[in-house]
């Protein structure tokens, strides 16, 4: 069974998305971060280890940017999904260069997160 980290500060967002993911994907178990240290504790702990990380770069009590880049640099083997309010392409430019596999804006589709969540982890 694979594991999905959810980092935004938003509680109702992270439990929407931890219930498109168990009904829609293998990623049943998802552990929840409202903030950097929150994200590196689960990161950190070996049992719950992560199969993919999506960063809400607006809303994670931190620079998301810089979230993002040092999620990768503690775990690189995750993959990191960032979601972000606007379409600008510079931000999504940004993201991709501190590490995120993929960038999708918020108005993104439950499906369209899914299909991404799901090719960044093989299923």
């Amino acid at each position: 069974m694979k594991r999905v980290l959810l980092v935004d500060k938003n509680e109702v967002y992270r439990r929407l998305l931890a219930l498109v993911f168990k009904w829609n994907t293998e990623l049943k178990e998802s552990a929840e971060a409202d903030s950097l240290a929150e994200a590196r504790r689960v990161l950190g702990n070996s049992e719950s280890k992560p199969d993919l990380a999506i960063v809400n770069l607006g809303a994670a009590n931190a620079d998301g940017f810089d979230l993002v880049k040092k999620l990768r640099m503690s775990a690189p083997e995750v993959p990191v999904l960032a979601i972000t309010l606007t379409r600008d392409v510079e931000r999504r430019d940004r993201a991709l260069r501190a590490g995120a596999r993929e960038v999708l804006p918020m108005a993104a589709s439950s499906k369209e997160i899914v299909d991404v969540a799901k090719r960044l982890v093989g299923e």
